[in-house]
This record gives C-alpha cells, sequence and structure tokens, in this order.
C-alpha cells in the first residue's frame, strides 16, 4: 500500500478477504491485522483471526509446523477470556471454557454507595427523561474509575431500574468478579419464553438476538429505521405481522 491506513478501514480490509473464496485470502487477513496498530492487534478478535489464517495457510506436513505453533500459541492466548471469541479459541485447542465463581452477594453498604453516587443518579434521571445519549454519556464518565465491586454495585442499580443495557455494559467492565446473571439478564421472561415455546425455538436464541441487537432497549431506533428489541424493519414488521395474522402499527 502507499497510504496509511487506520484501523477500521483495515478491520474492513480483513473481513472483505474471511467472506472471499480465494487461495489468497488468507494471506490478506494476515497483512490487514499485520497493519493494525498494537491495541486492535491484541483484540481478541483479530488475535483469533489471525490464529485461523495462520493455521489455514500453513504448509501441510513438517514446512507448516512453525504456523500451526504460532496459531495455537494465539489461541491459547485468548482462550480464557469471556466472550465468543476466547469460547471460539478454547474450542479450537480442545480447552473447556469453565463458568467463573458468581461473586460474593453485594453488601448493604456496597449497595448504598451506588445509590448515593451523584453521577448515576443523574444519569438514570435523563434516561428516564428521555435523553438516552446525555444519560449515557453521563453514566460512562460515572462509571469510568470503579472498582470490580462498585461496578457490580453500579451495574445492580442499572438493573434495579431495568435500564439493562447499562446494567450490561456496566458488568461486562469488571475483570476478576464476573456476575453472569448481569451481564446475561432475562427481562420479559414470561413473555420471550411463552412466544419462543410457541414456535418451537429455544428461548435462549430470543433472548441471544434481542441482547445483540437492542440490549433489552424497548424503544431503540436504527438510523436506517429498525426499532423494537429485535431491531426489525418495517417492511419485515409488516410482513410478519401479516403472516401471524395480527395488526401491524408502526408505533414502538
Amino acid at each position: 500500500r502507499d497510504v496509511d491506513w487506520n484501523d477500521d478501514t483495515l478491520a474492513w480490509r480483513a473481513r472483505a478477504a474471511l467472506r472471499a473464496v480465494d487461495a489468497g485470502r488468507w494471506s490478506r487477513v494476515l497483512e490487514a491485522v499485520a497493519g493494525m496498530s498494537a491495541a486492535a492487534q491484541a483484540d481478541a478478535a483479530w488475535v483469533y483471526w489471525k490464529a485461523r489464517a495462520l493455521q489455514s495457510s500453513a504448509k501441510a506436513g513438517a514446512e507448516g509446523d512453525a504456523q500451526r505453533t504460532a496459531a495455537s500459541v494465539l489461541f491459547e492466548r485468548i482462550a480464557g477470556q469471556m466472550n465468543f471469541y476466547g469460547k471460539l479459541a478454547a474450542e479450537e485447542i480442545g480447552r473447556p471454557q469453565p463458568l467463573p465463581t458468581r461473586p460474593a452477594a453485594l453488601t448493604a453498604e456496597e449497595r448504598a454507595q451506588a445509590q448515593r453516587q451523584p453521577g448515576l443518579t443523574r444519569a438514570l434521571a435523563l434516561i428516564g427523561l428521555g435523553l438516552r445519549s446525555e444519560g449515557v454519556r453521563e453514566w460512562n464518565f460515572s462509571v469510568r474509575e470503579l472498582s470490580d465491586r462498585q461496578l457490580l454495585a453500579a451495574a445492580q442499580r442499572a438493573c434495579d431500574s431495568e435500564v439493562w443495557d447499562r446494567c450490561i455494559s456496566t458488568s461486562e467492565r469488571t475483570r476478576q468478579e464476573i456476575d453472569l446473571s448481569q451481564r446475561f439478564p432475562t427481562p420479559f421472561r414470561a413473555d420471550v419464553v411463552a412466544a419462543a415455546q410457541g414456535v418451537g425455538l429455544d428461548p435462549a436464541y430470543v433472548y441471544g438476538l434481542i441482547r445483540q441487537e437492542s440490549r433489552f432497549i424497548t424503544d431503540a431506533r436504527s438510523g436506517v429505521g429498525a426499532s423494537g428489541l429485535m431491531q426489525v424493519m418495517p417492511t419485515t414488521a409488516r410482513w410478519t405481522a401479516k403472516r401471524l395474522g395480527i395488526p401491524y402499527t408502526s408505533e414502538l
């Protein structure tokens, strides 16, 4: 290349290579990842795909052993991380990924400290007034330097207020004390389970989709018009409603 590309552009180049089917796609992935900043290369996603590229492009026999060993080292590096690519890496090297031990219950004082934190109070008030962007910025600023225990308490305050996106994102900041019940909450449980079982679907799939698309923000709306918990486009919603024989409205 005759220009310096930033991490976002290199990430798109890597993704384009991953979607290709030609023999040179893995070398393009390696080149794109190699051009990223050190911080971007340390991201679990790019550690995983670099390992896959090394593994998949390695020559047969002893000639490719060095690449396969390098791939295994990279898989090993992220196999213990509690994220999607950590799980994929653990599967690649045949390592079980045990669930973390649930942290000790929050004490009354830890909960009270979170209740007394003015930044969290302002953030929840702003979100309650419909000023979500302002509230999210206030919340994120308020939790930026908290310890794991303080983060768990702040996340619990958001959970108790049913502000699920702040509950999840705050709990995900912890490093040593991991509470999966906060990171993967199951609001609207009766409705989700009933609807999923009604069509023979595991409710976990429904929860996974909602968590990814909207973080359980009921009035979420994307810039292209997708809305609701599952971020459904209006045309899709109208077609689905017709198939199910239920009235369609564009209102959230």
